[in-house]
């Protein structure tokens, strides 16, 4: 949120003052003529703290600051520096004091499950001094807070009837559109980088719908992959940069001997479905390879015929041993979830942190089940059979590379649609798939130069 607002020329420090406006508002509120102690942290959320605490001070209220971490980040550092100019006090604990609230403006939204050995005796010291506790954004590791304060948007993780929310004035289009800022999702090459060093993806299909897994696997090339295999019949052509694994028969089948399982093993990704059909020999060797990629700890994307020979599988998988994402269209999104027309609320409800969904429609919705953006690229011509082929390899590509699975799903959803645009503004509706594979590279040049997204080519030492 921070980084599209940013974008769209909003200044993070005057943010950040409002946050800290605001923090310092709700600590006078529920508090009367006691001190107030704030506990800062060394990011954002312990700047937002040190502005609450500087505008408490200079408007006469006793106020002090324990400061548990140094200023780490540039604006946490900017708002230490001013508060403590005001003559602003600082303490070392919550003890030998009466404190009439104390603000957690400690870690906040970026805060990691496991916590420094310091910072759990630090909090444990604040638990025990029984003042109530009123938390910036999301409490700190294990502080029971009485009251919170969220940044803009309510937090899933926040007790609603606790929770009241400061307007910072950010647009909602902040944290419910992709954009060009999912660009720095883009993993970058390293120079001296090996084969395989890239990614190594197994994509399985095809047999009915050749064609489909030709799409998708060069489609994951493209999005940087170093070695792309390809698990399908004999009568699926490949071109020459993608390395057949070719099964007999016209049908995929269940694998009867320990092949398949040691080729997902020396993978980093497994795409599952596309062109596969749905004979009943298909679908329990998509079942297969997907038992044999959660079995390996392998992250998976699931796509057409794949999504309902794998539904039933899909609904255990409420915590899948690897990260799993699903690229529906609507037909595909009422077999996955075994109802009827399901809604975006349905399909964000199902969704899970490891069960990435990716729909597909006139406006695209990406949905961790606690985070979801929507998507309004794109154009009628992506309708053409083959398109989601692309988007399927894309992504699995990206997720191969290492790209996280949310991310994955909305860099490919934005930089297949940008690209299919082009396309359309160039030649109308007289482009097809392989047009869209022949102008990835060349899309995502002009997508970096439009957002300044870094160097270009991306990168990295």
């Amino acid at each position: 949120m921070d980084a599209a607002a940013q974008r769209r020329g909003f200044d993070l420090w005057q943010l950040m003052q409002r946050a800290g406006q605001a923090l310092a508002e709700s600590a006078q509120s529920l508090n009367g003529e006691l001190p107030i102690l704030i506990c800062c942290g060394g990011g954002n959320n312990g700047g937002d703290g040190w502005v609450a605490a500087e505008c408490l001070h200079r408007g006469g209220h006793s106020v002090a600051v324990w400061p548990l971490q140094e200023p780490r980040s540039a604006l946490c550092q900017a708002a230490a520096k001013s508060a403590q100019g005001s003559g602003l006090g600082l303490v070392n604990g919550p003890e030998g004091k009466t404190w009439g609230l104390i603000v957690d403006a400690i870690l906040g939204a970026g805060q990691r499950p496991q916590l420094s050995p310091e910072l759990d005796a630090a909090l444990d010291r604040l638990s025990r001094c029984g003042a109530p506790i009123l938390a910036c954004d999301l409490a700190t590791g294990p502080l029971k807070p009485q009251h919170i304060l969220a940044m803009q948007v309510g937090k899933q993780e926040n007790p609603p009837q606790i929770e009241r929310i400061a307007d910072l004035g950010i647009p909602p289009a902040c944290w419910l559109e992709v954009d060009g800022h999912c660009l720095a999702d883009l993993p970058r090459h390293r120079r001296q980088s090996h084969k395989g060093n890239n990614g190594r993806l197994l994509a399985i299909g095809g047999g009915p719908f050749p064609g489909a897994l030709s799409l998708a696997s060069q489609s994951a090339m493209r999005a940087g992959c170093d070695l792309v295999f390809a698990w399908t019949t004999r009568s699926c052509p490949l071109p020459e940069t993608i390395i057949p694994l070719y099964q007999e028969g016209p049908q995929l089948a269940p694998c009867p001997d320990s092949s398949l399982a040691e080729r997902i093993a020396g993978v980093d990704a497994v795409l599952i479905g596309p062109g596969m059909g749905n004979s009943a020999s298909a679908q329990a060797a998509a079942r297969q390879a997907l038992e044999l990629a959660m079995a390996a700890r392998r992250p998976c994307l699931i796509d057409a015929d794949g999504i309902a020979a794998c539904a039933p599988l899909l609904r255990q998988y409420n915590h899948p041993s690897a990260p799993i994402i699903l690229t529906p269209h609507a037909k595909e999104a009422a077999s996955l979830l075994g109802q009827e027309a399901p809604t975006w609320v349905d399909l964000h409800a199902w969704a899970g942190p490891k069960r990435v969904i990716l729909a597909k429609g006139p406006v695209d919705l990406i949905s961790d089940g606690r985070q979801w953006q929507r998507h309004h690229g794109g154009n009628p011509r992506l309708s053409v059979g083959g398109s989601g082929d692309c988007l399927a390899g894309l992504c699995s590509g990206l997720l191969a590379r290492g790209c996280p699975p949310f991310a994955a799903a909305r860099l490919a959803c934005y930089w297949l649609c940008a690209c299919a645009d082009q396309l359309w503004q160039e030649q109308g509706p007289c482009y097809d798939p392989r047009d869209l594979i022949q102008n990835l590279g060349p899309s995502l040049k002009n997508l970096f130069t439009t957002w300044q997204a870094q160097a270009w080519p991306p990168i990295s030492d």
